[in-house]
């Protein structure tokens, strides 16, 4: 699955002539736009990353909403101009923000696709991209993993996998909302907590951190007052996960995501809980917000609570589709 030149594209920009399986062709590929399911898991004891959705959890929702297995690829859009042109009719979800050619969260049958924002899009039968590691998760950093181990350009075509069966004729009438972090953002004190200085500590939750433009899929920048620390420079390297909060020597924090590597050398002063990372990953630059300290325990409760949530959903959007209803 390699990317066509320029040269071999027509003045539409589809190429001539079209394939013969079902797909689709990228004419506009945005700022950063991957193939990602749900993650690379198992294979951190290898230095291998997790990878996948930031979002995972709309991603789960967008899938099925198209009858896709919870296993299938979707595609990750972080904004800019994106076009799509799919070689025949194909049912779509897209759960994202910014203008766009399908309304967010109502899955229809499209041809193309367009939008300048940020979101999850899936598709009939998924991506069809090999797994690598059991995961067909785009890995940046490593150069494998979705197409060729890379973002999206322009003259791609992507593979779709066979439709699931369609039992719904016309477009719902139902539309997904977006799961949206309210509050603060609940964290759990890391290994180094105790680096922090007592009045930090006292304070860290009237602190306001705000998003840098320096964020990518490897770790969220942090802007705010300077955390002060017992303990200048680096460490021994040590174990981190998506959810790790770093604090390096410049005093500013930074939160791992998915892409982020398996082992780091600076304090690991906290962790994002895990029911709130997917929507702080995607926060947008310049967005401010506080944290809320919280034990292990309700850490691990809310994320239950979420996914009976999600599960909820999940059953509602399945029998929607089984029955066929609008």
């Amino acid at each position: 699955m390699t990317g066509l030149s320029e040269s071999g594209l027509s003045e539409s920009g589809l190429p001539e002539p079209g394939p013969p399986e079902p797909g689709l062709w990228v004419q506009a590929a945005g700022l950063l736009t991957t193939v990602q399911d749900l993650g690379r898991f198992g294979g951190l004891r290898y230095g291998i990353s997790v990878c996948g959705a930031l979002e995972g959890d709309h991603l789960r929702l967008v899938g099925a909403a198209v009858g896709n297995a919870v296993d299938a690829a979707a595609l990750e859009l972080s904004g800019g101009p994106v076009r799509l042109e799919l070689w025949q009719p194909t049912w779509a979800c897209w759960l994202g923000q910014g203008p766009s050619s399908l309304e967010s969260g109502r899955p229809e049958r499209v041809t193309h696709f367009e939008t300048t924002g940020r979101g999850i899009l899936a598709l009939a039968g998924g991506i069809a991209v090999p797994k690598v590691q059991g995961s067909r998760a785009t890995d940046l950093r490593a150069g494998f993993g979705g197409l060729e181990g890379r973002a999206l350009r322009r003259g791609d075509f992507l593979r779709l996998g066979p439709p699931p069966p369609d039992p719904v004729s016309t477009s719902p009438r139902w539309r997904l909302s977006p799961l949206r972090l309210e509050g603060a953002v609940r964290v759990v004190r890391g290994p180094e907590w105790n680096l922090l200085s007592l009045e930090t500590q006292r304070n860290l939750e009237q602190i306001i951190f705000r998003v840098s433009a320096q964020s990518n899929r490897m770790g969220l920048r942090l802007e705010s007052q300077l955390l002060e620390t017992h303990f200048p420079g680096e460490m021994r390297s040590s174990a981190v996960l998506p959810g790790t909060v770093q604090l390096p020597p410049g005093g500013r924090l930074i939160v791992l995501l998915q892409d982020a590597g398996t082992v780091g050398g600076y304090p690991r002063i906290l962790s994002v809980a895990a029911v709130d990372l997917p929507r702080l990953a995607v926060m947008a630059v310049g967005s401010e917000f506080r944290v809320q300290l919280i034990s292990s325990e309700a850490a691990v409760l809310a994320l239950l609570e979420r996914e009976k949530e999600l599960r909820t959903l999940l059953w509602s959007i399945a029998l929607r589709r089984s029955q066929g209803t609008g």
